[in-house]
């Protein structure tokens, strides 16, 4: 039985590396986001 649930909606108890992401796109050629960029991400391994 779950009693506790955290949600980590604010990057408190996580950090995250926002503009990793944005960096990892540039590296293959993304400098403009469009709803496009959602679907490359998705579907190309960045890492």
């Amino acid at each position: 039985m779950i009693k506790n649930i955290i949600f980590d909606f604010g990057d408190i108890f996580i950090n995250l590396d926002k503009p990793a992401v944005f960096k990892k796109m540039e590296a293959f050629g993304h400098t403009e986001y469009t709803p496009n960029s959602i679907n490359f991400a998705r579907t190309t391994k960045l890492v």
